[in-house]
């Protein structure tokens, strides 16, 4: 967890299952928890909530979906991951993140390799993160 912080941008994947994420995913954010640090204000006796994760860190986060239909399409199954997904760098105080959807690998491991406009779209982001 540690050497994340060594890094100026963190990609993280995960594929979809039952509209969320993988279980190692999950498993996966829970342990981000170790970055937040709770102290009480000693003034105010109030509990502060602080990261120690670096503010200035990226996040790209990749879903893949085996559906075939764009996250538009049924709002309703996919807008509440997107929602999680934000709460992810609001904890850790990071600079920016990025959703990549993946939709329409089915059972087709090579799905995403086979999808032209998403390699488009990941290599042009590549290139800006370089």
């Amino acid at each position: 967890m540690q050497e994340m912080t060594d890094y100026d941008v963190v990609v993280m994947g995960t594929p979809v299952y039952w509209f969320h994420v993988a279980g190692q995913f999950k498993l996966l954010v829970d342990r981000l928890y170790s970055f937040l640090e709770f102290k009480a204000n000693p003034e105010t006796g109030q509990t502060e909530i602080n990261s120690a994760f670096p503010k200035n860190r990226k996040l790209l986060f990749i879903i893949s979906r085996g559906d075939p239909e764009p996250p538009e399409f049924y709002p309703e199954l996919y807008n509440h991951m997107n929602d999680w997904f934000k709460l992810i760098p609001l904890s850790l105080g990071t600079e920016s993140y990025e959703l990549f959807h993946q939709y329409g690998a089915n059972l087709d491991r090579k799905s995403a390799a086979n999808d032209s406009e998403l390699l488009t779209k990941a290599r042009a982001k590549g290139a800006e993160l370089v």
